[in-house]
């Protein structure tokens, strides 16, 4: 084949008019599409390490976060824990306060029962004692004995400071002085009783009989009571086996 340089020519200008045509409408739109698709992920890259770093600074504050509830969780454990043994060890101290109180006051109720059995048996015991002594005394409420008995009660009278004697002679001359005896009262007595709480011998004192004295002397002058019998004797044993049980 002949190499025609016309051809040839013209061969070498379309190409250059193709490789023009080419740079000019499809390697620069491609070139600036590759540009800008190259921009595009030069941004998407730098968001995502952006976002990637965001993340990790979340991620951080988020262990930052989970650590400090992890310790403050521990803190209130322990506050709560030795919240709930304080209150249990002052429950328990309560409960052992209310326990010794309890304690106490069934101590104080078994003494009270003991205190009040033994009081009831020595108040049975001293009423025993009353009744045997007086059954023991009924053979000595004769005459003889309550004579003694006036006798004693004669030299208390004249034992009396005087102005005591005169509040008796008072009440004699007022018609309050009452004498009672268990047995008729001898003359010579009667004359001595009068002396003192009459200031005369012969005067006559207000006087009756009450068996039930045993034996003895009573002088009653209106509200007061003046006694040496054995009656009197009975109860005042009785008496003060109530007050030693008191």
């Amino acid at each position: 084949m002949d190499l025609d340089p016309t051809t040839f020519a013209l061969q070498i200008l379309n190409f250059a008019v193709l490789v023009w045509l080419l740079g000019r409408f499809l390697y620069r739109p491609v070139l600036a599409a590759l540009e800008q698709r190259r921009a595009e992920l030069e941004a998407k890259r730098r968001e995502a390490e952006e976002a990637l770093a965001r993340a990790r600074a979340l991620e951080a504050e988020y262990r930052g976060r989970l650590a400090a509830w992890e310790e403050e969780k521990a803190r209130l454990r322990r506050a709560l824990g030795e919240e709930l043994e304080a209150e249990r060890a002052r429950r328990m101290a309560a409960l052992g306060e209310e326990l010794e109180r309890e304690r106490e006051q069934a101590r104080r109720a078994a003494e009270e029962a003991l205190r009040e059995e033994r009081r009831d048996l020595e108040r049975r015991a001293v009423e025993q004692a009353t009744a045997f002594l007086a059954r023991l005394l009924e053979p000595f409420a004769q005459p003889a004995v309550e004579r003694g008995l006036v006798e004693l009660f004669i030299a208390w009278l004249e034992q009396l400071p005087a102005e005591r004697r005169e509040e008796l002679r008072k009440g004699y001359r007022a018609g309050r002085l009452q004498l009672l005896t268990a047995f008729p009262l001898p003359e010579d007595l009667r004359r001595r009783l009068a002396e003192l709480l009459a200031g005369d011998s012969e005067a006559p004192l207000p006087h009756r009989c009450d068996p039930t004295l045993k034996a003895g002397i009573v002088l009653e002058d209106g509200g007061a009571r003046y006694a040496a019998t054995l009656q009197d004797e009975l109860k005042l044993f009785a008496e003060l086996g109530r007050e030693r049980e008191d």
